[in-house]
């Protein structure tokens, strides 16, 4: 018999004699799968051959010759609040194999305990997620298939981890105190506060404002400089004055946190000195000892330590009197004679400490009273007087 095959083949070749059918050419199943070959059997007779045809079809079998490729995307974006075990996405990849040779499964080959990538290419969270320490995280990850031997690829694929406002604006200090001195000229800069906020962009931007201030207040919304706006009077029961400040960032919705702060008004000496009286008057008696105490004025002084501390002293030296200084005691110096001096008129001094220093004056009115310190005195030692022998009696004889 001779055999041959009636279609053509540029991937077979067919022994005529034998019937053997011999692959002629290097095959591949992802590009034919299987060919039909029409086969025509003669016999080898002398006067008339005898033929038949049959169809036969190969097919070609897979083996595991292709590797398996990443499909995109490999970069996924996932916000930094979702919780555990939310899924960011999945992996993809073909094979052009058939059958175990095209299954594939992932695995994450370097250590991120953020993420976990399951055997079917699916991403999820694994770990609470914070973009302020990672932005960004990288996956080394291999794709292999199922084929024996196995074939693989690896790509890296990246988690960009995006920002949330999770973080409100922070300040530099626990609290703020600042020094102004009172009468200031306006507007004035006291100083700034500062604060920062982790977050990025809009979630990042801070905005300050003030909390129940005082009217002689103002801040800068951006820059958190903090300005006196009107005249601040160290006697007013109003200082030190303490308000708060608000820093708001500006994400949806916004974060906030606030801070004290105080204004110490510093004294200046404008204030001066103030007797309780402007005319003091008291009596005494002519016959006070010396060093005594007979009187004591008395003045305050609105301004602070710094300024209020009051001497005393006269106006003019005081022959009879003396006054102590640090309480504004009169004292006498000498002994008093009502029969000498009635009345005395002096003016008293009350001095601050401030620079330039202050002063006011008070009139303080000394009276004596008499005692009876002094026996009747006869003019002459003798007193001769010549009565004439006829005088009528009660008549005065001398005066």
């Amino acid at each position: 018999a001779v055999v041959s095959t009636q279609s053509r083949s540029r991937y077979f070749f067919l022994f005529s004699n034998e019937g053997e059918l011999s692959v002629a050419r290097v095959l591949d199943r992802e590009t034919l799968e299987k060919v039909v070959l029409t086969i025509k059997v003669c016999d080898k007779g002398k006067t008339a051959k005898l033929c038949n045809e049959y169809d036969i079809t190969v097919e070609i079998t897979d083996v595991n010759d292709n590797y398996p490729e990443f499909l995109e995307p490999l970069t996924f974006n996932v916000k930094e609040d979702v919780k555990i075990n939310h899924s960011i996405g999945k992996l993809r990849a073909s094979d052009n194999d058939q059958g175990k040779n095209k299954e594939l499964i992932f695995t994450v080959l370097n250590s991120v305990p953020q993420i976990n990538v399951f055997s079917s290419g699916e991403i999820v969270v694994d770990q609470i997620l914070d973009y302020e320490i990672f932005d960004r995280l990288f996956l080394n990850v291999r794709v292999s298939d199922q084929g024996i031997p196995s074939l693989s690829a690896e790509a890296i694929v990246k988690i960009i981890i995006q920002d949330a406002n999770d973080n409100a604006p922070q300040f530099d200090k626990e609290a703020y105190e600042i020094n102004v001195q009172e009468h200031q000229s306006v507007p004035y800069v006291l100083g700034s506060v500062s604060a920062t906020d982790v977050d990025t962009l809009e979630n990042g931007r801070v905005v300050f404002s003030l909390l129940e201030s005082p009217h002689a207040f103002d801040i800068n919304s951006t820059s958190g400089e903090l300005t006196l706006l009107a005249d601040v009077d160290f006697e007013s029961s109003l200082a030190p004055y303490t308000f708060s400040v608000v820093a708001s960032d500006s994400g949806t919705p916004p974060k906030k946190s606030q801070v004290s702060v105080t204004i110490n008004v510093i004294d200046i000496n404008d204030n001066k000195p103030t007797f309780t009286q402007e005319l003091y008057s008291v009596l005494i008696s002519e016959d006070v000892p010396i060093n005594s105490p007979i009187f004591e004025v008395s003045a305050s002084d609105r301004d602070g330590p710094m300024n209020n501390q009051i001497t005393y002293l006269f106006e003019e030296e005081q022959e009879y009197f003396s006054i102590d200084s640090s309480n504004g005691s009169i004292l006498t110096r000498k002994l008093l004679d009502f029969e000498d001096i009635q009345s005395f008129s002096i003016f008293v001094k009350a001095e601050d400490n401030g620079s330039p220093q202050l002063s006011s004056r008070a009139q303080l009115v000394i009276n004596l009273s008499d005692v009876n310190d002094n026996a009747p005195q006869f003019e002459t030692d003798t007193l001769e007087i010549g009565v004439v022998e006829s005088t009528s009696p009660g008549t005065v004889i001398q005066r």
